[in-house]
């Protein structure tokens, strides 16, 4: 009885918590927007709309794809079903506000086990979150590449080559980690204890690696989508192809930058207007009307639905799981 009075305060103090997190941190975010000029550039027309519900309707078809990835890993230590996973993913979303980087959806979605399981769950959690970060970089390269041409002309030198060969290679490299990430569980082999959750790893089969690599490339091209939709939708026109890569950049330099959920959306708006103003730049096109404003629309409105609508839900489900939970018999 006391360990449930306990749990159900606790739950209810970080769920208070995170919810005035979320939302002074929104508010906070987006004052600088006016809503007059969000309502004109998003829904002006009806084919506005349109394009506006497509792009909410995308989320949980991106977090659904996420939950399917998370319950074929899960799996392979302790069976589990789509909506506990669907559930565990949510929780780790709200969880991300607390460390940067997303760390804390680690824990969130290990949370979902038996408490046995939790440290096995916390090293599934982080080569679910590895195989999405390894298509992040390695399209990302690719983008370097496809940029490189119009850095070349910019600067006067040859870069095209170079950076293929370097999109190429680190191509190859990381495919190369993640099919063996299970042999970093050898270095700890006279440690019982980690060696045997590191070793959790061995139970992930090559093709169930395949699956997991092609489903995040798919996820990443659904977020990729949305972002261009909303560009287009702002009136940032311009070839699908360059504001496809553009976004590659973007994710691959927000890769590199340790972020908390909380500043993801200033470091991802401030690093979008930074590519897209040496984009036009160094193509000697002149800016479009009021561009850093459409940008960090497009950026408020992506994390709004990406991240803090998920995260409402989610921490209602965080707070259902709790590390004071007594063990299933």
């Amino acid at each position: 009885m006391k360990r449930k009075i306990i749990h159900i305060v606790l739950s209810l103090l970080v769920a208070m918590a995170m919810l005035w997190i979320i939302y002074y941190h929104v508010s906070n975010r987006l004052q600088v927007l006016d809503a007059n000029t969000i309502f004109s550039m998003l829904f002006s027309s009806n084919l506005k709309i349109w394009v506006a519900v497509v792009v909410l309707l995308l989320m949980p078809l991106n977090w659904a794809l996420e939950s399917l990835k998370w319950k074929m890993v899960a799996d392979t230590i302790s069976p589990v079903t789509y909506k506990s996973a669907f559930t565990a993913v949510l929780g780790g979303i709200a969880a991300g506000f607390l460390l940067p980087n997303r760390v804390g959806e680690f824990a969130g979605k290990a949370l979902m086990f038996p408490l046995r399981f939790f440290w096995q769950g916390i090293i599934l959690s982080i080569f679910t979150s590895l195989a999405q970060l390894f298509i992040t970089i390695i399209v990302g390269l690719f983008a370097l590449w496809y940029f490189a041409p119009l850095a070349s002309h910019y600067l006067q030198i040859g870069l095209q080559w170079t950076f293929l060969v370097i999109a190429i290679a680190g191509c190859l490299g990381l495919l190369f980690v993640y099919f063996n990430f299970q042999s970093i569980s050898l270095i700890f082999r006279k440690s019982k204890r980690i060696f045997k959750v590191l070793n959790t790893l061995s139970g992930i089969s090559f093709k169930l690696k395949i699956k997991i690599l092609l489903m995040s490339l798919l996820r990443y091209f659904v977020f990729t989508i949305q972002n261009v939709l909303m560009l287009y939708m702002v009136g940032v026109d311009l070839p699908i192809i360059d504001l496809i890569f553009l976004i590659s950049l973007m994710y691959f330099i927000m890769a590199a930058v340790p972020t908390f959920f909380i500043t993801e959306l200033p470091t991802r708006s401030s690093v979008m207007i930074l590519l897209f103003i040496a984009y036009f730049e160094l193509g000697n096109v002149g800016l479009p009307y009021a561009l850093e404003m459409r940008l960090l629309l497009v950026a408020s409105v992506v994390w709004l639905i990406n991240i803090i609508l998920p995260s409402i839900p989610g921490v209602y489900f965080l707070t259902r799981m709790s590390v004071l939970r007594k063990e299933k018999k």
